[in-house]
């Protein structure tokens, strides 16, 4: 069961470090040479550890197996997406196109296009291809969040409201979506409504340190001056405790 197997990565790698955690993967891997699903784990740890040049590789070599179809379409994406990440415009643009060629609508590459459609201000054509998606996966954070920024910048507010909210939603609740959608908030100048996201969000991820540091501008925002007083020694405890 692939998901056991991978609990076992999981535990080694809490218990014993991510050496002994590799180990175990790549014996695994060995001893299943075709499982795509153990090759993407593996990649996935690659990139945790920040070492791009290691996931590359795999989903090259994914890419030029004989995997199914789908696998090698993920691979494709997430190659593309690594190369993004890593400034190679180009080079990642080509490969979504690829992969768009042979799957019109496939989130991963319409989500890689839509990024840079935004990046290059092509906000009409961003918000077509995240409408693409979503009409597929309305519940996707990730769509969600980029059809927010691309709304933002076309200086529709409202529609860019309703897009992080949802994000954040369907994101689980997820900091990261909170904190994107507090920012709007923020710079809409609706401090009590940003403070009521980031409190949640620093109330279930309380060592976050730049949850803490938002939740107490949008307090000081307010005039809540003790509120962001409480908010700063937090922070500070939580930077104390770094050290």
């Amino acid at each position: 069961d692939l998901s056991a197997k991978l609990a076992v990565v999981g535990f080694l790698n809490q218990v014993k470090g991510s050496k002994a955690a590799l180990q175990e993967l790549k014996s695994l891997i060995a001893g299943n040479p075709d499982n795509t699903d153990l090759k993407f784990a593996l990649a996935n740890f690659d990139m945790m550890e920040r070492d791009r040049n290691g996931a590359d590789a795999i989903y090259q070599g994914i890419i030029s197996s004989n995997a199914s179809s789908d696998a090698v379409l993920k691979a494709k994406g997430l190659l593309a997406a690594s190369k993004l990440s890593a400034g190679d415009k180009s080079g990642a643009a080509a490969m979504v196109a690829d992969i768009l060629n042979q799957d019109a609508r496939n989130q991963e590459a319409l989500l890689i296009r839509a990024s840079m459609e935004i990046d290059s201000r092509k906000l009409d054509l961003a918000v077509a291809d995240l409408r693409t998606i979503l009409r597929d996966s309305p519940d996707s954070p990730r769509a969600n969040l980029l059809l927010g920024k691309a709304y933002e910048l076309q200086g529709t507010p409202d529609l860019a409201d309703q897009s992080y909210l949802k994000a954040y939603q369907t994101s689980k609740l997820a900091p990261g979506y909170g904190m994107a959608y507090a920012e709007f908030l923020l710079k809409r100048r609706q401090p009590g409504r940003a403070e009521q996201v980031l409190a949640q969000v620093a109330s279930a991820a309380p060592g976050n340190a730049q949850a803490l540091k938002m939740l107490a501008q949008a307090r000081i925002d307010k005039g809540d001056w003790a509120g962001a007083q409480a908010a700063a020694a937090k922070l500070r405890a939580i930077k104390g405790q770094a050290q």
